[in-house]
């Protein structure tokens, strides 16, 4: 009993070094190809979301940058608090190895019950205890914190071996660094987000046929149709893409899809846009403020808007509207980008 109580909690009296190394990069490559199956994301060392549609790269992307920033922040430690030499390696190697409760949760969250409760969007509203798909996104959340208490435990344990350190210093330092890396490890995904390598790859965002060539260019490069409309157009056309902006910033990914052109519906599917949205959007944290710094007027019935905007977790973000005059008069978005 004792043996697998140590297994459970403390393995890495037995495994260590290059072993626990691979044991731990496989767990880890594992945890990402089984996540990318329910879109579930390992977006920072103790983060553990669904929904989120993305490159499957990116999946992977994910649990190594988690591994690698608490990895180096506890070498850092452990050469500030250990009064005794110790193998980099094993540091990295068993915090590699600590990760393996993702690989669990990564497992649950294949439960069909959990997925359709994520993807109804307004979980606390839908949920019922007479539910068989709620009661599963419940069992699933329960089994996602409870791994998550095993690897915080796990991470610590590898520490106090590989390092051969412990006491109440030891533990300051190690929630000190859990918490810089917790921090440190979303700064570095969200900067990948900002690069546009997940928005720029991702096969779920794409500009609708009908406003390719008015989005491709900057604001400054395109050219206004001859007959510039008068003010009284630019505002409806302000409002509508105001208005939309909205239901977004309110999360309200489905309706903002109900409420946009049908150029825009043929080009991409409620489902996809919805996930697409709750990937971008998420990371960025709450809207400060927007601030319309262009308009522009390609053709009769298409205004581009460009919005200076930032976000909690992002101050500089730049949102492109593609606002269109559909047959019935209104103006609707058949276009939207941010980077």
């Amino acid at each position: 009993m004792k043996n697998i109580s140590t297994w459970l909690f403390n393995p890495f009296r037995y495994i260590a070094g290059r072993n626990a190394l691979i044991t731990g990069i496989v767990i880890i490559i594992a945890a990402a190809v089984i996540g990318s199956f329910s879109n579930s994301h390992f977006d920072g060392v103790l983060d553990f979301h669904t929904g989120a549609d993305a490159p499957f790269v990116f999946f992977i992307i994910e649990g190594l940058v988690d591994w690698l920033v608490m990895g180096l922040l506890l070498i850092i430690a452990g050469f500030l608090i250990s009064k005794t030499k110790f193998r980099v390696i094993d540091v990295i190697a068993t915090q590699a190895l600590a990760r393996f409760p993702t690989l669990i949760t990564a497992l649950a969250a294949l439960l069909p019950g959990y997925k359709i409760m994520v993807n109804k969007g307004n979980i606390n509203s839908m949920f019922s205890w007479k539910d068989i798909n709620s009661i599963v996104f419940l069992i699933v959340v329960f089994i996602s914190l409870l791994m998550i208490i095993w690897m915080i435990m796990l991470m610590y344990r590898a520490f106090s071996v590989s390092c051969n350190v412990g006491g109440s210093k030891t533990v300051i330092f190690f929630i000190i660094v859990l918490i810089t890396g917790e921090i440190l490890s979303k700064v570095v995904l969200v900067s990948a987000i900002d690069s546009n390598y997940f928005l720029g790859k991702s096969e779920v965002i794409k500009y609708p046929k009908a406003s390719l060539n008015a989005e491709q260019k900057p604001a400054n490069e395109l050219n206004a149709a001859d007959n510039e409309p008068d003010e009284s157009i630019f505002k409806n056309a302000k409002k509508s893409a105001m208005n939309w902006l909205k239901l977004i910033d309110n999360k309200m990914y489905n309706e903002s899809w109900d409420e946009a052109s049908k150029i825009f519906k043929k080009s991409i599917t409620k489902e996809k846009w919805e996930s697409a949205l709750r990937s971008i959007k998420t990371p960025l944290g709450e809207l400060v403020n927007r601030n319309i710094i262009s308009k522009q007027h390609p053709d009769d019935k298409t205004i581009v808007f460009q919005f200076k905007t930032s976000y909690k977790n992002k101050n500089n973000t730049t949102e492109t509207v593609t606002v269109m005059n559909e047959n019935d008069g209104d103006w609707r978005i058949s276009g939207y980008f941010i980077k």
